[in-house]
């Protein structure tokens, strides 16, 4: 993972990816990731809307001890601090029910009736 510039000067989060490097669509603060466990399963919840068309294509995450790489098709995902300023934003138990499940719940929006998908590990 770097930080770099593209052509035009504008600044660009960017990861390499099975030999090419892509665009992260977002990158979000700490204050819209909520990562929870629910019933010993993880849960995403980004602040965040989606296109419809974009929740019909695979998603993965990336998760590590820093941040977490929620991948969706095309140039769509975003990029997640995991350490706040009060530590971890992951609560225990997150790292063993995230292997478990193989992947985490993603939730697109705040609302109840909220968009959710299950995202695959990427590792």
């Amino acid at each position: 993972m770097w930080r770099g510039e593209d052509p035009y000067g504008s600044p660009d989060v960017r990861m390499w990816r099975r030999g090419h490097t892509r665009r992260v669509a977002s990158l979000l603060e700490s204050g819209t990731v909520t990562l929870e466990l629910r019933d010993g399963v993880p849960v995403i919840t980004l602040a965040v809307e989606v296109p419809a068309e974009d929740l019909t294509g695979e998603w993965s995450v990336l998760n590590r001890l820093m941040m977490l790489v929620v991948d969706g098709p095309g140039d769509a995902g975003f990029l997640c601090r995991r350490l706040g300023p009060e530590g971890d934003l992951a609560p225990a138990g997150w790292d063993e029910a995230f292997d478990r499940a193989a992947g985490a719940h993603v939730v697109f929006g705040t609302t109840p009736d909220a968009p959710t998908l299950f995202a695959r590990t990427a590792d």
